[in-house]
C-alpha cells in the first residue's frame, strides 16, 4: 500500500462451516456495503484513596475484549436470504400434471384449495357435479393460479355453497424453498477480496470462524432495497494467533 489514504471496494467469499467444520468451498457475495473489523479494550484504572491524592489514577491496564465483526450485504439471492431468514434450504422440483374432475365446494368471499398448485390458464375447466353447468372464470369465480385458490364471486352462478368439478393442468415447478428460523447462528470462515481505490492496490483480509447472526427482519413489501446485516464474534482458531489478518499489498 503506497496510499496514503484508504477507499476499499471489494467482494466477500464465505466458507459456511457444516458440522462444525469448514467445507471447503466457498459461496460468493460481490455486493457488500460494510466489512468491519472491531478490536476492542477496556482500560481498567486503580485510584488512590489516600486523603492526599483521592480519586488520582495510580495505575492503568487495557483489558482485550471479544473482537467484533460485521457485514452488509446487498446481494439478495437465494443464498443470503437464507441466512437473513435464518433458514434451512432444500429443492423442489414437481413435475407438470392433468387433473380431471377434482371434487371441491366453492363459496363466495373465500378462497378454496386445489390439490396441487401453480396452475395453467390453458385447460381450467369448472362445471357442476354433473357436468351440465360450465362456469365462467371472472364472472361466476377467480383463481389464484400460483397456490391453486378458487373462490366463488358474489353475483354469479355460485352464490351460495355450491359442489363442484375441476379440470385444470399446472407447470412444472423448480424452485429452492427456505424453511425460516430453523439455523439461529451461521459459522463460516470469510475471505474479503479487495483494493484501494486510491493507489488500486490489493487489500485482502481473512476471519478464520466467526459465528454471525442476521440483524432486523426481512420486510418482503419493503419501499427499499433489502439489505441483509450481519453481526457476530471472530474467534481465534487452534494454530492462529488472532481471529483475523489484513494484508495491504505494495504493488498490482
Amino acid at each position: 500500500m503506497t496510499a496514503n489514504s484508504f477507499r476499499g471496494a471489494g467482494r466477500v467469499l464465505a466458507d459456511v462451516f457444516v458440522d462444525g467444520a469448514p467445507s471447503g468451498t466457498y459461496v460468493e457475495f460481490r455486493q457488500i456495503a460494510q466489512f468491519s473489523l472491531k478490536s476492542q479494550s477496556d482500560i481498567q484504572n486503580a485510584t488512590s484513596h489516600d486523603w492526599l491524592d483521592f480519586g488520582q489514577i495510580t495505575d492503568s491496564v487495557a483489558i482485550p475484549k471479544e473482537p467484533e465483526f460485521s457485514m452488509k450485504v446487498l446481494q439478495i439471492d437465494k443464498d443470503s436470504l437464507r441466512i437473513a431468514l435464518m433458514a434451512t434450504a432444500s429443492v423442489v422440483a414437481e413435475a407438470a400434471a392433468t387433473i380431471t374432475d377434482e371434487a371441491v365446494t366453492l363459496q363466495p368471499g373465500v378462497f378454496v384449495p386445489l390439490k396441487y398448485r401453480n396452475l395453467a390458464a390453458d385447460g381450467l375447466k369448472v362445471t357442476s357435479v354433473d357436468a351440465a353447468t360450465v362456469y365462467v372464470l371472472g364472472k361466476d369465480y377467480d383463481v389464484n393460479f400460483r397456490f391453486g385458490l378458487l373462490r366463488a364471486l358474489p353475483g354469479g352462478a355460485l352464490a351460495v355453497k355450491t359442489p363442484v368439478l375441476v379440470d385444470y393442468t399446472t407447470h412444472a415447478i423448480a424452485s429452492t424453498r427456505l424453511a425460516g428460523a430453523r439455523v439461529p447462528s451461521l459459522r463460516a470462515k470469510l475471505l474479503f477480496d479487495g483494493i484501494n481505490l486510491v493507489d488500486q492496490h490489493p487489500a485482502l483480509a481473512t476471519v478464520w470462524d466467526v459465528l454471525l447472526t442476521p440483524q432486523g427482519d426481512v420486510d418482503l413489501m419493503s419501499d427499499k432495497w433489502v439489505e441483509l446485516q450481519l453481526n457476530g464474534a471472530m474467534r481465534t482458531p487452534a494454530g492462529k494467533d488472532s481471529p483475523y489478518e489484513v494484508e495491504l499489498f505494495e504493488h498490482l
